[in-house]
């Protein structure tokens, strides 16, 4: 873990968040009416809200307090919209640096904690000096594999096939590239890279069950900053659950595997469950 400075920990949240609220963005018209798609920026601060999908990963604010101190105000206009909506599994994220030094009491009187598992921010500064070896290819998708990739993404995350052209939007996308492993010619595997302002951000990592264990989340995870690189990036940024004993995170490792290290560990307030 490194000791930054808010100007790097802003950046690091910052392409995160702008990486998010564009795939928000990217959600084809007919998606967004029937799952309720929103973001609700507060400055510097964005709820990323997706009511019809009671997860996490989809309803969670990131960026509070980092560039500019929180307010009670804001916070209570962040849980009012997921209250609103009936949603259960929010986070507020809530980076080391953030400010007031008090957000994590306003936090507990509304009857959040801190869930258990924190999110380990991960950062690389250089390319690797060696990268993956699979006997899986790793292919960029275009136009034409759009919904290889959408499908491949609804896969790995369990979900419907339905909701594959949301992430097939990405395909093409001004920011945005797409790439998918594949065996045999079947898309198995994919991953995103989002380039915004000098950071290379990796996300939308996933596997098809039926094909993990087999180095297709590394394979992409490798390829993505390889182009993010090339494309002239400085940094690779990404973030998931931390690694704990007994509960480990296979992505974590690939992460470690291909060069990434620990920035900081990032609270996040939820619910309690």
């Amino acid at each position: 873990m490194t000791d930054l400075n808010d100007a790097t920990i802003a950046m690091l949240e910052a392409v995160e968040r702008e990486a998010w609220c564009d795939m928000y963005d990217a959600a084809p018209e007919e998606l967004r009416a029937a799952l309720g798609f929103r973001v609700e920026r507060v400055r510097a601060a964005a709820a990323l809200v997706l009511p019809a999908i009671d997860m996490s990963d989809f309803n969670r604010v990131i960026g509070l307090g980092v560039e500019e101190p929180a307010t009670e105000a804001v916070l209570d206009h962040f849980l009012a919209i997921y209250r609103n909506r009936n949603l259960k599994s929010f986070l507020i994220h809530v980076a080391p640096n953030a400010q007031p030094a008090n957000l994590r009491d306003w936090l507990a009187t509304r009857g959040l904690a801190p869930t258990a598992r924190r999110w380990a921010k991960m950062w690389l500064q250089e390319p690797p000096a060696a990268g993956n070896v699979t006997e899986l290819s790793v292919e960029e998708a275009n136009r034409d594999t759009r919904m290889d990739f959408g499908k491949a993404v609804c896969a790995g995350f369990g979900m419907p096939d339905a909701i594959a052209p949301w992430s097939a939007a990405l395909v093409g996308r001004k920011n945005w590239r797409a790439f998918v492993a594949k065996d045999d010619g079947e898309s198995i595997g994919a991953g995103a890279l989002y380039l915004n302002d000098g950071a290379a951000w990796l996300g939308v990592g996933a596997t098809r069950p039926s094909h993990r264990r087999r180095g297709a989340h590394g394979a992409i995870m490798a390829r993505r900053v390889a182009e993010g690189f090339s494309a002239g990036a400085r940094w690779a940024v990404t973030e998931g659950a931390e690694d704990m004993p007994g509960n480990p995170n296979p992505s974590f490792h690939n992460m470690v595997r291909n060069g990434f290290q620990v920035a900081y560990m990032r609270e996040n307030y939820g619910l309690p469950r």
